[in-house]
C-alpha cells in the first residue's frame, strides 16, 4: 500500500492494517492466521484501548464528577428533537475520528506523512455518516436487545454487533473507503487493483483477516461502551476511538524514529 502522506496510521484506527488484497500465498496460511498475526502485532495497543476504556467506565461508576458530567451530557442529548438529534453523532464522531486525528498528524515532524486537507474533507464526511450509521446501530440494537447492563444484554450486543455488523457491514465498508483514499480517489485503480480478484477473494484475504484483527482489539472496548446508557454509548466509542488513533499514531512515530 502506497504509505506518500499517509494518513493510515491515525484515523485506519478502528480497522488498522487496511491493506490491498494480498495474492493467495504458497504456503497454507489462512485468513485466520492473518488476522492473529495482526492481532499480536496490535498486542500493546490493544493492551492500553482495553484499560483506556475500563478507566472511563471505572471513573463513570465511582466518580461523582465524572458521573456527573456525562450525565449532563446524556440529558443534553435526549433533549435533542430531529434534527439535532441525528447531527449530534455525525458531527462528534467527525470531529473524534477525523479531525482530531487529522491534527495530530499534521504535527507529526514528517512532512511526507502529513495528510492534506483533501484527506481532512474526505475522512470528516465518512468518519461524520459512520457516525449517524453508529448511532442507528445503538438505537436498533437498544430496541431489539434491550437496555441496561445485565450481562445478558451486554454479550448479546457485543455477538450482534461483532459477529453481524463488523463482518458484514463495517469492516468491509471502511476498507474500500481507505483504499479508495490509498490509489488516489479513483475508482477504477481500486476495481483494478484489491477488487480484481472479485468479492470473494477480496472478502477472503482483506477483509476476514480485518475481521479476526478486530475480535481480539476491540471487543473489551465494545463491552465497556455497551454498559453504558444509551445517550453515552456513542460518546464513549468515539473517546475510545480517538484513543486508539493516537496511541496508533504515537507507535507509528516511535517506528519510524527507530528506523
Amino acid at each position: 500500500m502506497s504509505r506518500d502522506v499517509d494518513f493510515g496510521p491515525v484515523t485506519r484506527a478502528v480497522h488498522p492494517n487496511l491493506e490491498d488484497a494480498p495474492p493467495e500465498p504458497a504456503r497454507p496460511v489462512s485468513p485466520w492466521t492473518l488476522g492473529l498475526a495482526a492481532a499480536r502485532r496490535n498486542a500493546v495497543p490493544a493492551v492500553f484501548l482495553a484499560l483506556f476504556a475500563l478507566s472511563l467506565g471505572l471513573s463513570y461508576a465511582w466518580v461523582p464528577a465524572v458521573r456527573q458530567a456525562f450525565d449532563t451530557l446524556a440529558a443534553w442529548r435526549n433533549g435533542l428533537i430531529f434534527p439535532l438529534n441525528w447531527l449530534f453523532p455525525v458531527a462528534s464522531t467527525a470531529v473524534f475520528g477525523a479531525v482530531i486525528p487529522w491534527v495530530v498528524q499534521r504535527l507529526r515532524p514528517d512532512k511526507a506523512a502529513r495528510p492534506s486537507a483533501k484527506d481532512l474533507m474526505y475522512f470528516s464526511a465518512f468518519w461524520g455518516l459512520k457516525g449517524a450509521e453508529i448511532h442507528l446501530l445503538y438505537l436498533v440494537l437498544d430496541a431489539v436487545v434491550g437496555s441496561g447492563a445485565a450481562l445478558s444484554v451486554v454479550a448479546l450486543k457485543i455477538v450482534l454487533d461483532m459477529g453481524f455488523y463488523c463482518p458484514i457491514w463495517a469492516v468491509p465498508t471502511t476498507l474500500v473507503a481507505y483504499q479508495f483514499r490509498d490509489k488516489g480517489f479513483v475508482w477504477s485503480a481500486v476495481r483494478d487493483g484489491p477488487l480484481s480478484r472479485g468479492l470473494a477473494h477480496w472478502y477472503r484475504w482483506s477483509v476476514l483477516p480485518v475481521v479476526v484483527n478486530n475480535w481480539c482489539v476491540w471487543v473489551p472496548a465494545v463491552m465497556v461502551i455497551y454498559t453504558m446508557p444509551l445517550a453515552l454509548q456513542l460518546p464513549f466509542q468515539n473517546l475510545v476511538l480517538c484513543f486508539w488513533a493516537l496511541v496508533m499514531a504515537f507507535m507509528s512515530d516511535a517506528l519510524s524514529e527507530e528506523r
